[in-house]
């Protein structure tokens, strides 16, 4: 069963098998893969290596001619995550020059308008989208407006990616890059010092300090139906206040009502606090739910919005008493 949070010895295990895998096969990708690992782990080098990596795409496209919109956008991400904003500016400008912008998704669109300052394009791209809303708080400069699409960023960033390291998919931002940006923007508007990225990570509950805990469900917590599938484990905790999603041994959404609203939680296991994902709350178990599964699509993971959806399914039929802890499989 895969995990789905991690260990800083996790990503610097993987910093030195990654930097192993660059020196025999030297390339962009790699460089990239190397720069986003040593990034999150606060380690220095990762701004030269990100302009390294932008000026060899950059070569390859002007050489063989084959750049088009989404390879000069990806250009100009790299160049901003390198601290270069200047030479970003001109690589994003020219993906927008192309006729075949409008072909690229409007969420890479809405990424490279946000990079531009074009703050309104970025928001109409983006309309609904958590990616929309931190764009709007940099609009109205409201850094209280960032927390709940910042919790929903990092919904999307572990469920569609995993470690921040295997991020980086040909973007201007990829899903860690708004999360980050989202961090940059509240501490700008605050006026306080940027955190690390190890604060970040802290702060979006995805850094384990040991092993992930076991894939099987405590007892006590079955308390009506749960759905079994091949790659992860859903449990209902099937009361009327609460009800878990297990994704992962360590990826667990915890459904809970208060007074007259839904909310969740992404935690790392049920006893932990976890952080907000929907905030405010949802009117309906099943409008939270389908918000959960909504942002699991965003991430690419339609099989888990899917699954969420069997959840709801189960949860509503709750054909078994709560007292007699029975399990449904499908």
């Amino acid at each position: 069963m895969t995990t789905r949070t991690f260990t800083l010895l996790d990503l610097r295990d993987e910093l030195e098998l990654r930097e192993r895998d660059l020196a025999d096969r030297p390339g962009a990708t790699r460089i990239e893969g190397v720069a986003r690992a040593r990034r999150w782990l606060d380690l220095d080098g990762d701004k030269a290596l990100l302009a390294d990596a932008a000026d060899r795409r950059r070569r390859a496209i002007t050489a063989n001619d084959t750049g088009g919109a989404a390879a000069w956008a990806h250009v100009g991400g790299l160049l901003h995550l390198a601290g270069d904003d200047t030479g970003a500016r001109p690589a994003l400008e020219r993906a927008f020059a192309y006729d075949g912008v409008e072909a690229l998704p409007a969420l890479d669109r809405a990424a490279a308008r946000y990079l531009l300052g074009d703050l309104e394009q970025a928001m109409r791209l983006a309309d609904g989208l958590p990616h929309g809303a931190v764009a709007q708080a940099a609009m109205t400069q409201d850094p209280a407006a960032i927390e709940r699409p910042r919790a929903e960023l990092v919904w999307a960033a572990v469920v569609g990616v995993g470690r921040p390291d295997l991020d980086g998919r040909g973007t201007p931002l990829s899903a860690w890059d708004w999360v980050e940006a989202s961090f940059l923007l509240e501490a700008r508007l605050r006026g306080q010092a940027a955190p690390t990225h190890r604060e970040m990570l802290q702060a979006c509950g995805v850094v384990r300090d040991g092993p992930p805990p076991s894939p099987e469900p405590r007892a006590d917590l079955v308390a009506g139906a749960a759905v079994v599938l091949d790659d992860y484990l859903m449990l209902a905790i099937a009361d009327e206040e609460t009800v878990g999603l297990v994704l992962a041994p360590d990826l667990h959404v915890i459904l809970c009502r208060d007074g007259d609203g839904w909310g969740a939680k992404q935690t790392i296991s049920p006893l932990s606090s976890g952080v907000w994902l929907l905030d405010p709350f949802e009117p309906t178990f099943e409008h939270a739910a389908e918000r959960v599964a909504d942002l699991s699509a965003l991430a690419g993971r339609h099989d888990v919005a899917a699954s969420v959806k069997t959840l709801v399914e189960a949860y509503e039929r709750r054909e078994a008493s709560p007292r007699k802890r029975r399990w449904l499989r499908r």
